[in-house]
């Protein structure tokens, strides 16, 4: 297309993108390459007590219950999907025929308007 001129909201859309995207790369840089604290922080520390933390409560058994809590609450609610879907099933179909009869319905009435308003080729000459 030639000639086309740009309105002002396409410059104001086109600057404030690039703006987000100066922000969206600038913060990760001034964070760890400008940042001097950055340097000094080393979170293997941390990362082993947590670690550490985890394998004591996993060996105490102090996790089992929690975790057979959250794997109950996984078969149940696939339970309660299941069942969902299941009980839906026949109003789904029932929805999908209602759909299926009105869009036929719709190309019917298309089709014999177009027939009632057009005239065949010739047949106002006469």
């Amino acid at each position: 297309m030639t000639g086309h001129t740009h309105t002002f909201a396409e410059w104001a859309q086109f600057f404030l993108l690039g703006v987000g995207v100066h922000a969206a790369l600038s913060v990760p840089y001034f964070l760890f390459v400008e940042s001097e604290s950055v340097r000094d922080f080393d979170p293997r520390p941390a990362v082993r007590r947590a670690a550490e933390s985890v394998q004591r409560s996993a060996e105490s058994g102090r996790l089992v219950p929690a975790w057979l809590a959250a794997v109950d609450a996984g078969h149940v609610a696939s339970w309660v999907v299941a069942s969902v879907g299941h009980e839906l099933a026949p109003a789904v179909v029932q929805v999908r025929h209602e759909l299926y009869v009105i869009r036929e319905m719709a190309r019917d009435v298309a089709a014999l308007l177009i027939l009632l308003t057009t005239s065949p080729k010739g047949a106002m000459s006469a």
